[in-house]
């Protein structure tokens, strides 16, 4: 991809120094940051986790894993970049500075479990990979990755898993000072999109936010005040291969898709809480849904050197529940709504650019009221990264991804498929919301969608 054709290039302003323009998801991220860092929040961070085997030594298997994470950084730069309010900056590192980086990046944790590094290291701006070395006659390895969210999105974690773990048990020896041919494009350049927005696409934006506003939506019900102390919690659940597969059958029968379905089993299951809690059962709800715009990409674009930006899509989306609708009617018009969106984006991805300039004020100034639950599906995990590597160096027993929450009213709902079990993921604050409720919610979300579909 020529610089000359992009609106966001990057442009080598001094001897081993390297600029780029942030595109409109990288002001949006560059100013969460900065406006955290103003109000002392915490910052929006995203966390991957990872549990394997390997027939590796011990001894070799920190030696790979280092190894992995150094050549990672020069097949993608991005991780390394400064960035400003409207810039991101990397300098081609000397070998001292490599040396300090590995130090500052690499943590091999003897005393700490992955959930308290999670929960303890939000505040870490660039990625951090964190090494669990199995102990106590296990046989398991656990690896943790943490920064703040502007360096990846759900998908890329995958993608970075997959090439990591390639680099692991193939390992390529790399020397610093040509890695700027690897520098990240910018999602709008990639997007075939303009440097500023055109007027049509601002319209596109106002119309996609104005019909998506409602003053009372769906909500989470906050536990009583006081009641607990702020900390961050992640509670999991799967489906068995069993239901999972008579789940995608059910969905095709029904015409529905399974995003579409467990989000309608994820709302309706808020809108019973939220009911029974203050007696106000609302009709309509409102949320940001986690979109991958990759399938809309119009350049090249290589998923294993492309951890160093994030690259998903925020798009607010209104939905009715009242007029007695039922689970699969709900399903239904969320189904509609999702391929209707993919397509028209597809086809141009004009908006999504004024999208974010936008939202920018909204989504950085403190909210008064908590903000609807966030709805990621990630997708079908087995078409980005692979169970074995090496043939049968190393095997990944577990995955998953979140944006962590330990303090605030934010709260969320990740769903992927891998190894053809359907897995849910709630993540939020425990001092906001009971923990006790978030695991009911997780099996309600469950039985509406075993129920609704009509699987025993």
């Amino acid at each position: 991809m020529s610089s000359n054709d992009m609106s966001f290039p990057w442009k080598e302003i001094s001897p081993g120094n390297f600029r780029q323009p942030l595109d409109s998801f990288g002001r949006i991220w560059s100013t969460f940051y900065h406006t955290d860092a103003k109000y002392g929040r915490e910052p929006v961070c995203i966390a991957s986790y990872v549990k394997f085997n390997t027939t590796l030594e011990a001894k070799d298997l920190e030696t790979n894993l280092r190894d992995a994470w150094k050549a990672t950084r020069y097949f993608n730069p991005g991780i390394a970049c400064a960035v400003d309010e409207f810039y991101r900056e990397y300098k081609i590192p000397s070998q001292d500075e490599v040396d300090s980086w590995m130090l500052e990046t690499f943590k091999t944790q003897l005393s700490k479990t992955p959930e308290e590094i999670i929960k303890n290291h939000t505040r870490d701006f660039h990625p951090v990979l964190h090494f669990f070395p199995a102990k106590d006659g296990n046989t398991r390895h656990e690896l943790v990755i943490l920064s703040n969210h502007m360096f990846n999105d759900a998908r890329g974690e995958f993608y970075f898993w997959n090439s990591f773990f390639e680099l692991v048990t193939t390992p390529e020896a790399v020397t610093f000072g040509d890695e700027s041919k690897y520098l990240p494009p910018a999602r709008d350049d990639l997007l075939g999109l303009p440097p500023s927005p055109s007027v049509p696409s601002y319209g596109k934006a106002m119309s996609l936010i104005g019909s998506a506003f409602v003053p009372d939506p769906v909500r989470t019900p906050l536990r009583p005040s006081n009641e607990a102390s702020d900390g961050g919690c992640i509670k999991r659940l799967a489906l068995s291969e069993s239901q999972t597969t008579k789940l995608v059958d059910a969905c095709k029968l029904k015409g529905v898709s399974v995003t579409a379905a467990v989000k309608a089993a994820h709302i309706l299951t808020l809108r019973g809480l939220q009911g029974a809690s203050d007696g106000n059962y609302r009709d309509e709800c409102f949320g940001f849904e986690m979109m991958d715009p990759r399938s809309a990409f119009k350049r090249s674009y290589n998923p294993s050197q492309s951890i160093g930006t994030d690259y998903h899509i925020l798009m607010p989306t209104k939905f009715s529940l009242g007029d007695n609708k039922t689970f699969l009617d709900v399903a239904k018009d969320m189904t509609t709504s999702f391929r209707t969106i993919r397509e028209d984006f597809n086809k141009d991805a004009e908006g999504l650019d004024a999208l974010g300039y936008v939202m920018l004020q909204a989504l950085t100034t403190p909210p008064e009221d908590p903000i609807p639950p966030i709805f990621s599906s990630l997708g079908i995990v087995d078409d980005f990264m692979k169970s074995n590597y090496g043939g049968s160096i190393v095997g990944i027993e577990d995955i998953w991804v979140v944006v962590p929450v330990n303090s605030g009213t934010y709260n969320g709902l990740w769903v992927w498929t891998w190894r053809g079990q359907l897995h849910l993921l709630t993540s939020f604050n425990k001092g906001c919301y009971s923990t006790e409720m978030m695991e009911k919610a997780l099996q309600t979300i469950v039985d509406a969608l075993l129920e609704g579909l009509n699987i025993e």
